[in-house]
């Protein structure tokens, strides 16, 4: 979290990836998880108009691990389904 990522190159079996600080990571994978302008995505199928899937979803980041313990957060999954874990 706190960084970008503006771009990635394939190296043979490993993937660079260069971050907005200019440091760059390589690894064996890429999981393009960096948001809806994402610029995995943009590099893979270049400027294409964003597409409405059917989902929402809310995503937060919390740095206090106290408040974020995991007897306090949830993560529910399902298709066409609601998920209430207070009920």
């Amino acid at each position: 979290t706190g960084r970008e990522v503006v771009d990635f190159e394939e190296r043979g079996d490993r993937v660079a990836v260069r971050l907005d600080d200019g440091e760059e990571v390589e690894a064996d994978l890429l999981v393009g998880a960096d948001g809806l302008h994402s610029a995995v995505r943009r590099r893979l199928l270049g400027d294409q108009p964003l597409r409405y899937a059917g989902y929402t979803s809310w995503r937060g980041i919390c740095r206090d691990p106290e408040f974020a313990s995991l007897d306090r957060t949830t993560e529910s999954w399902g298709a066409g389904a609601r998920f209430d874990p207070a009920v």
